[in-house]
């Protein structure tokens, strides 16, 4: 959630589930989940007015639900951070230390192997 300059606030991000299909990334029913827990967290949201909602945006996750942090093949001077949705700002903070140090070395801190794109090669 992030207050906008004229004062109204957007609530953005999020994941809900529908088990009668694919997900609910980018359904009116994640929507209804995101509001939900929103006015559970800030209790003021309860008798808040809603002027637009937007689903149309698919959210982007990986397949097994955590991001991949990573540098393509070959490419050194190159840096990733894909698939963070509905966790990419609550969780990134604490990968701030890890990923500067990445860049700041050239070595990957062990902490971040789990989040390489390599979890997903056929061993």
């Amino acid at each position: 959630m992030k207050q906008l300059p004229d004062g109204t606030f957007m609530l953005s991000g999020g994941l809900g589930v529908d088990k009668d299909s694919s997900g609910a990334h980018g359904s009116l029913k994640a929507m209804t989940y995101n509001i939900q827990d929103a006015a559970a967290t800030f209790p003021f949201l309860s008798d808040a007015a809603f002027d637009r909602v937007n689903h149309e945006r698919r959210d982007t996750v990986c397949i097994d639900g955590i991001p991949i942090i990573d540098q393509p093949a070959g490419i050194n001077n190159t840096y990733f951070g894909v698939g963070w949705s509905g966790h990419g700002f609550a969780i990134s903070l604490g990968f701030t230390e890890l990923i500067a140090s990445w860049l700041k070395t050239g070595d990957r801190p062990n902490s971040l192997s789990p989040f390489s794109f390599e979890r997903f090669s056929s061993q």
